[in-house]
């Protein structure tokens, strides 16, 4: 059998579409396709054309106000935001990231991001009495009996804590039985 290379109107009732003067009814066959999975899938936003493509990448930007510079980064569509990054800087403490420039709109951590965007800090002038820096490192904890323990430097963090304590000799004693 030989097809023609391209459709032509069937002569015979006016309305199919056929390769040898047949006519022909073509079907659609549509096939429902999964959700992904993790329960929070939005679908991205059409604008109705059919060559519309949804997006499969979202930018982030970051106005600092005066801060040091947070370099945009490039996620996923409908991916879930936290830990963003926090800037510095002199004479101010950090009051949070916020989705519009009159800083009204707060960001909330675990927001899904479904378009680019940009966020700007939002600053608090420290007064004199609040501290810029973080406070003094303790003195670190030494144990004379734990030089070479293998958990040595696990006890000695634990212990300038003051979560452990070790012994009035300057004794850990780490292979001791303990008691309650």
């Amino acid at each position: 059998m030989e097809y023609k290379s391209r459709w032509k109107r069937n002569e015979l009732c006016g309305r199919c579409s056929a390769y040898d003067g047949k006519c022909v009814t073509l079907h659609a066959q549509w096939t429902a396709l999964p959700l992904p999975t993790g329960g929070d899938y939005t679908p991205p936003p059409s604008s109705g054309g059919s060559d519309s493509t949804p997006p499969t990448r979202v930018k982030i930007t970051f106005h600092t106000n005066g801060g040091t510079v947070v370099e945009p980064i490039e996620i996923a569509y409908n991916t879930k935001v936290n830990d963003l990054s926090v800037p510095t800087r002199e004479g101010y403490r950090f009051d949070g990231w916020y989705q519009d420039e009159a800083l009204t709109m707060k960001w909330a951590e675990g927001t899904s991001v479904t378009a680019s965007l940009t966020l700007y800090t939002k600053w608090t002038a420290l007064s004199a009495e609040e501290p810029q820096e973080p406070e003094e490192e303790l003195p670190r904890v030494t144990f004379i009996d734990i030089e070479t323990h293998w958990a040595r430097e696990m006890i000695e963090e634990l212990a300038t804590q003051g979560i452990i304590q070790g012994y009035e000799d300057g004794t850990f004693r780490p292979n001791a039985s303990i008691s309650r």
